[in-house]
């Protein structure tokens, strides 16, 4: 009964101690997005979290519980930023993560980011052929004058102007 007990007792303390490694692949999120901003992309949109520890440790432990958050308060122009993955893990509360042996791959995290911008631009209208015989033009206005566009600054940019769809055909006038 003596070595059965010590058998068991060995058996469950040995379980305890043992040391195990867990992965866990955490969502990364992006807060505090300007109006006037757009995320193009974040690479990688998933981190992976490998934690060492013991058995009771970890057995309770998941990926929900853990979250790579992004602020990007401050953000109001296009750019390429790079973020260390590790100062924007958020743990659960009252868990040290320097308690564990862990490790995060891949360190960094790219988020492409663009300015959305209004901009107001003139409307030019494009005329074919020419006037039939007798028939002069003495003032022409175009309704509406202007319009506003709405897209990446990279993009509009260098918009000056839009052309109506259909051209106005002289002859038919």
């Amino acid at each position: 009964a003596l070595f059965l007990a010590l058998f068991v007792w060995i058996l469950i303390s040995g379980k305890e101690r043992a040391y195990l490694e867990k992965a866990l692949d955490i969502n990364v999120e992006y807060y505090n997005v300007s109006q006037n901003i757009d995320v193009v992309s974040v690479k990688p949109d998933k981190v992976r979290l490998t934690l060492r520890g013991t058995s009771r440790e970890l057995e309770e432990i998941t990926d929900k519980d853990f979250k790579i958050k992004i602020d990007l308060k401050g953000v109001t122009e296009s750019s390429i930023a790079n973020y260390f993955a590790e100062d924007n893990l958020q743990v659960p509360e009252g868990m040290n993560i320097d308690s564990f042996d862990h490790r995060i791959h891949p360190k960094m995290i790219e988020i492409i980011i663009k300015e959305l911008v209004t901009r107001e631009v003139a409307v030019r209208v494009r005329y074919v052929g020419r006037f039939k015989r007798g028939i002069k033009l003495i003032s022409r206005r175009v309704v509406p004058d202007n319009v506003k566009i709405f897209g990446y600054n990279s993009q509009i940019d260098s918009i000056d102007s839009v052309e109506a769809v259909e051209s106005i055909k002289l002859s038919e006038i």
